[in-house]
């Protein structure tokens, strides 16, 4: 009997070990058939089934879960340092500056001085202006130089003249212009001519200068110019 007694136990520890070792496995493991071992034998692993993991996993991956959230939030984060209200004026007289020089029409060069308020090289700008939007730097410079030889050039006394410039820094790296502008001028046949718009731009520090990648532009109404033109003197 005893030895009976002990088969008998020792058939019931083998069958709870038998079960525990199977609900603690993963479950395309613990329920591999012959015919799924033979599939993936022949590389047939797409129809195997998601690896998922059954109870006896789950604190672990929760305790790994926890861990790795810690240690996110214990990780230093750098702080953004906020700009000053000096900085940002700097900033701001700084584009400023940049736009009002370039467009000294007085001076030689107005092409390439027109054309150093964007940036060098392949870089990319979106200039948007006449209901048209080109979107390299090398097309602008197409436009800006072709306007200047067959117009600009013939315009008498042109000075280009600035509204209020409203500059939004918006960090160390970025700021948005928006303004106004008029260039009264004489026609070769001495009539007095206006051109002028609105221009917002989007300003980047690029290579240690300020430099416009977006942009703007939008005429003045020929009726406005009109009404300007009526009192300027020949």
């Amino acid at each position: 009997m005893k030895g009976l007694h002990r088969s008998y136990l020792r058939l019931l520890h083998d069958r709870a070990t038998s079960r525990r070792r199977v609900f603690c496995q993963p479950l395309h493991v613990a329920y591999t058939t012959p015919a799924s071992s033979a599939l993936q034998s022949e590389n047939y692993s797409q129809f195997r089934p998601n690896t998922m993991t059954t109870p006896c996993h789950r604190p672990m991956t929760l305790a790994l879960a926890l861990m790795s959230l810690v240690a996110a939030c214990a990780t230093p984060q750098p702080a953004a340092t906020a700009l000053t209200d000096t900085e940002r004026r700097a900033i701001a007289d700084t584009i400023e500056q940049r736009l009002v020089a370039a467009y000294d029409l007085s001076k030689p060069d107005v092409v390439d001085r027109l054309m150093s308020v964007y940036p060098s090289g392949n870089n990319q700008v979106i200039s948007a202006a006449g209901g048209r939007v080109t979107a390299s730097r090398d097309t602008l410079e197409a436009g800006v130089r072709s306007f200047w030889e067959t117009t600009g050039k013939y315009m008498k006394n042109p000075r280009w003249e600035w509204g209020p410039m409203h500059v939004e820094v918006l960090s160390r790296d970025a700021a948005v212009l928006t303004t106004t502008y008029v260039v009264p001028h004489l026609t070769p046949e001495n009539e007095p001519h206006i051109i002028g718009g609105a221009w917002t731009s989007l300003w980047k520090h690029v290579d240690g200068k300020w430099v416009i990648v977006r942009e703007h532009l939008s005429d003045m109404p020929r009726a406005a110019a009109e009404r300007i033109e009526a009192t300027m003197h020949r």
